[in-house]
């Protein structure tokens, strides 16, 4: 059976691969095709926050911003620690989006004709098999496609993690419910006394988000009674309503690539190992692997880059690693023992730079690109 052929194939058009589709795009990269499982725009149960260190990024990166997207901001932050409240104002708000119009905004910019090589989106339809020997994935509607490359942006469950580690990215389940016309006094509410995780109520113009996520085995089955004392002590009453759930990675399986896919955001595990952020990751690892393709030796450069990630997060995944230990709620109280380590907890989790990478920021040119083929056997 014939496959059509292209360039890359981006499988998922959540923030990773919307970001590498801009990146490809710019960079005059053609017959690049990106295959997303669902109907755009999609919904996406997640709290959208976009912090400084994301915000940031973009700026240096000139990722155009869909400002649309946004339906909240604070700078007001309440920390719960030992069942205290004290309130924290950062220097910078946080924002929060809507998934939906985000997502398809960055995607909407690498389809733009603006660009130098717009992207193709094909969407509604899932990639279900993927052949490492002949480059060529399945579709579910039977069509093959034949990719030079193949960047995995399809989220924990995907096929793309278990083409290059033969089973899915480890994850915790957050549970998040949104409820709109939820009236809420405008502060982000974070609950550090939830043991191994912590809790959120996340306020936005039109309705409020109250979810949590713990690592510790025990209190997924008490989650709505949590979920609702939670909201109480942000002055919130939450409807009667379900509370679904999603995975977050819980660790990044190496290696990133196995020499022709290349795994970003979720699908390569990256999230933050603390409080679970994934959109600047998603965003970097997207960037990143897009901007490698560019390079002769796409997976080796890839792999350089995501190890400098992983370096970036290591002293997060250290007090994430003791926090775990002590089995409660450790993190909070380190917080609450002084003020000013609060304003270090924005500056190391929320503010801080993402790495730079070698060569700049910026893809310069005029010429479309034409990149290597990769190689089955590397």
């Amino acid at each position: 059976m014939t496959a059509e052929r292209v360039q890359v194939l981006i499988i998922g058009a959540g923030p990773a691969g919307a970001m590498a589709a801009w990146t490809l795009a710019t960079a005059g990269v053609r017959d690049v095709l990106v295959v997303e499982a669902h109907r755009l725009p999609r919904a996406k149960l997640c709290s959208g926050v976009i912090s400084t260190k994301t915000l940031r990024w973009m700026q240096a990166v000139w990722v155009p911003f869909p400002a649309q997207a946004v339906i909240g901001a604070s700078r007001h932050l309440v920390w719960r620690v030992g069942g205290r409240e004290r309130l924290f104002v950062a220097p910078n708000d946080l924002l929060f989006v809507d998934r939906a119009q985000w997502d398809a905004g960055i995607l909407a910019a690498a389809q733009a004709p603006t660009v130098r090589a717009p992207v193709t989106v094909q969407d509604g339809v899932r990639a279900v098999a993927y052949d490492r020997a002949t480059r060529r994935v399945r579709l579910a509607d039977g069509t093959w496609i034949r990719a030079d490359w193949v960047i995995g942006a399809d989220g924990t469950a995907g096929i793309s993690t278990r083409a290059v580690h033969g089973q899915r990215v480890p994850q915790i389940t957050a549970y998040e419910a949104q409820w709109a016309e939820v009236p809420i006094r405008p502060a982000v509410y974070l609950d550090w006394d939830l043991p191994g995780g912590y809790g959120w109520v996340f306020p936005k113009w039109a309705g409020v988000a109250v979810g949590g996520a713990s690592a510790q085995a025990g209190w997924t089955p008490s989650r709505r009674a949590y979920l609702d004392q939670l909201a109480q002590g942000a002055g919130v009453h939450l409807p009667a309503g379900p509370v679904p759930g999603h995975g977050i990675p819980s660790h990044v399986p190496w290696p990133p690539t196995n020499g022709h896919c290349l795994l970003v955001g979720d699908a390569g595990g990256w999230a933050d190992p603390l409080i679970g952020e994934g959109i600047p990751y998603a965003l970097w690892t997207g960037w990143a692997a897009a901007r490698a393709l560019l390079t002769p030796d796409p997976a080796r450069t890839y792999t350089r880059w995501a190890r400098r990630l992983g370096a970036w997060q290591r002293p997060l995944r250290w007090v994430a690693a003791l926090r775990q230990r002590t089995g409660a709620a450790w993190l909070g109280r380190w917080i609450a023992d002084h003020p000013r380590r609060e304003a270090w907890v924005w500056a190391s989790l929320i503010a801080r730079p993402l790495p730079v990478l070698e060569g700049g920021q910026r893809i310069d040119g005029e010429e479309t690109v034409t990149i290597t083929a990769g190689h089955p056997g590397g």
